[in-house]
C-alpha cells in the first residue's frame, strides 16, 4: 500500500508539474502574439492617422494658395476703385494701400468676404450721410421722419423660361419610390433681357421701416393675422391642410409677401449682423416646402427656384465694357457709358463663368450685396409729404457667402439631388432653412460694430431705431440643378465624384452676362 501511494504521487506530481508548464508555456505565447498583434495595430492606425493629416493639411495648403492667387490679382484694382471713391466723396484713407493689404490677408477668414466697392452718387460726402448728429438735424429741417425711411420694396422678374413647356412630372403620388421626373432645360441657359421698366415695384408700407420693428414686421405671411368678428379673437392665415388653392392664389399673396410671384426672391424671416460687424446674417425659409400635397402641383413646380438659392454658382467680375461687347442684348444704362471716365469708378458687373476661368470674382456664391444709405437732401426741391421717399446713395457692394454649402452636405450624405420634382423633399431636413451672408464693406464695419449707425433717442419713438444704412439683396438667377452638382475638388478631392458633375460651360455659355441691378428683380 505504501509503495502504491507513493508510486500514484510520483506520477500525479509529474503530470501536475507538466500541466503547469505547459500551461504557462502556451499563456506566454498567447500574450506574446496578443502583444505582436496590438503593435502591428498601432502601426498600422499610426500610419492612416498620419497619411488623413498630410492629405488635409495639403488640401488646406492647396485651397488657401488658390484663394491667395485668385483674390490678390484683384487686390489692386478693388483698392484703386474704392480710392476713387473715397477721393470723390471728400473721404480720407488712414492708410497707405498697401497697409490694407496687409490688413486683408492677416485675416484668414477675410480673404472669401472681402467687399467689393462700388461708386457712389452722393454730393456732400459718405461721412456726412454717416453722421448721427448730421442725419438728427438733416431729419428736423425736412420735419416728416418717412423722407429718411424707405419702404421695404420688392422688384419682380417674369420667370426664367429656362424649360421646355409640357416636360416633367410629379410621378406617382401613391408610389413612394416613384419620385417624378424634372422638365427639360433650355441649354444653354437664355440671357435675361429684360429692363428696368419691365419689373413690377411692389411695395410694403406697412413692413419694417425701422430696426425697433425687425423681424416681427417682414413681409413673409401670407394674410398675417385675421379678425373673426363671431369669436372676436384674432386667428392666423392657414398655410397648411390639403384644400386646392384658387388660380388667383399668386395674386392672392402678393400684397403679404412677394416669393409666390418671384420665387426667386428668398424668403427672408431675419436679417442681423455679426457681433464684429464684418457681415450681414440672413435668415431664409424654403417656400417650396409648405404645401407639397397632391392638390398643390402648380405651387411645387413654380417654387422650384426657391431650391436654386441654395445651390452655389460662380462669377467672374468683368468691366462694362466687355459686358456691353459679350451680350449687347441686354439691357445698358445710356448714361452709364463705358467710354466716360475709368473703369474703376464703375460698378462691377459680372458674367456666369466656370472657376477655372475667374481671375476676379467669387467661386461659391448666388447674391448681389448692396449697401445703401438715404440721402434726402437731394431731392429737396420736391415738396415732403407723407409718401415721399428718400434717394438712397450708393455705398459699396459685395458678394453674397454662404455659412455652409447645401450642395456639398447633400454629396456628404449621399443624395445626388437637393429636391425632387414631387416635391416631398422632408427628408433633405438640410434644404428648409436657407443660410447666407452679405460681407460688409471695410470702410462701414468699424461704425456699424459699435451701433452709431442706428439712431437711439429713447425721447423721440419715431427717431428712435432709424437706420442709416439698408441692405438691398438681388439674387443671380440660374436653373436649379437637379442630379449634378456643382463641387470643386478642393471639396470632394481628385477622385472621381459619386454624382455627375455640373458642367458650367454647356449650361451657361460663354455670354451670360448677369443683368444690372437697375433691371434685375431684387429686394430693396
Amino acid at each position: 500500500v505504501t509503495r502504491h501511494l507513493f508510486h500514484h504521487n510520483k506520477v500525479a506530481g509529474a503530470f501536475n508539474y507538466w500541466d503547469h508548464y505547459y500551461n504557462g508555456h502556451v499563456h506566454q505565447q498567447l500574450q506574446q502574439r496578443r502583444y505582436n498583434k496590438n503593435i502591428v495595430f498601432a502601426l498600422v492606425g499610426g500610419f492612416f492617422v498620419a497619411y488623413w493629416i498630410s492629405s488635409a493639411s495639403y488640401a488646406y495648403w492647396s485651397l488657401s494658395q488658390h484663394e491667395a492667387t485668385s483674390r490678390g490679382k484683384s487686390l489692386d484694382s478693388m483698392m484703386r476703385f474704392q480710392d476713387s471713391i473715397i477721393n470723390r466723396t471728400g473721404r480720407t484713407r488712414t492708410s497707405s494701400r498697401s497697409s490694407s493689404a496687409n490688413r486683408y490677408n492677416s485675416r484668414p477668414d477675410q480673404k472669401r468676404r472681402r467687399p467689393i466697392p462700388v461708386s457712389t452718387s452722393s454730393s456732400l460726402g459718405i461721412d456726412s450721410l454717416l453722421d448721427p448728429d448730421k442725419v438728427r438735424q438733416s431729419i428736423q429741417q425736412l420735419g416728416n421722419i418717412d423722407r429718411w425711411r424707405p419702404i421695404i420694396t420688392a422688384f419682380l422678374e417674369e420667370p426664367l423660361n429656362d424649360t421646355i413647356p409640357n416636360t416633367g412630372d410629379r410621378g406617382d403620388m401613391n408610389n413612394g419610390k416613384d419620385h417624378g421626373q424634372p422638365p427639360q432645360l433650355i441649354v444653354p441657359l437664355p440671357l435675361r433681357t429684360q429692363s428696368p421698366d419691365l419689373l413690377r415695384r411692389i411695395t410694403y408700407p406697412n413692413a419694417a421701416r425701422s430696426c425697433r420693428d425687425m423681424p416681427a414686421k417682414f413681409p413673409v405671411n401670407d394674410a398675417g393675422l385675421q379678425y373673426d368678428a363671431q369669436t372676436g379673437r384674432a386667428f392666423g392665415f392657414e398655410n397648411m391642410g390639403d384644400n386646392p388653392l384658387p388660380s388667383s392664389w399668386q395674386a392672392d399673396s402678393l400684397p403679404h409677401c412677394p416669393v409666390e410671384s418671384d420665387p426667386f426672391l428668398p424668403w427672408i424671416h431675419d436679417v442681423f449682423p455679426s457681433t464684429d460687424a464684418s457681415v450681414v446674417h440672413i435668415v431664409a425659409q424654403n417656400r417650396r416646402r409648405c404645401r407639397t400635397g397632391r392638390q398643390f402641383t402648380d405651387q411645387v413646380n413654380t417654387l422650384r427656384p426657391q431650391v436654386a438659392l441654395m445651390q452655389p454658382i460662380s462669377v467672374q467680375q468683368i468691366s462694362e465694357s466687355r459686358a456691353r461687347a459679350l451680350a449687347p442684348d441686354l439691357w445698358h444704362d445710356d448714361d452709364d457709358d463705358s467710354s466716360i471716365g475709368s473703369e474703376d469708378n464703375r460698378s462691377p458687373r459680372y458674367r456666369l463663368a466656370p472657376r477655372n476661368e475667374i481671375d476676379q470674382g467669387h467661386n461659391y456664391t448666388r447674391f448681389i450685396c448692396r449697401f445703401t444709405t438715404p440721402n434726402p437732401t437731394m431731392d429737396t426741391e420736391e415738396e415732403p409729404s407723407s409718401t415721399t421717399e428718400p434717394t438712397m446713395t450708393l455705398l459699396g457692394e459685395t458678394l453674397s457667402t454662404y455659412e455652409f454649402n447645401y450642395e456639398y452636405a447633400s454629396y456628404r450624405k449621399r443624395s445626388p439631388s437637393m429636391w425632387t420634382p414631387k416635391g416631398k423633399d422632408t427628408k433633405f431636413f438640410w434644404t428648409s432653412t436657407l443660410r447666407f451672408e452679405c460681407p460688409v464693406p471695410q470702410f462701414l464695419q468699424a461704425k456699424m460694430a459699435t451701433g452709431e449707425l442706428v439712431l437711439q433717442d429713447d425721447s423721440n419713438p419715431q427717431l428712435d431705431g432709424t437706420a442709416l444704412v439698408y441692405l438691398d439683396i438681388i439674387p443671380i438667377r440660374t436653373s436649379v440643378r437637379y442630379k449634378t452638382q456643382y463641387l470643386g475638388r478642393e471639396l470632394i478631392g481628385p477622385d472621381k465624384p459619386l454624382f455627375e458633375p455640373f458642367n458650367p460651360k454647356t449650361e451657361w455659355g460663354d455670354h451670360n452676362v448677369i443683368p444690372a441691378v437697375e433691371a434685375s428683380g431684387r429686394w430693396t
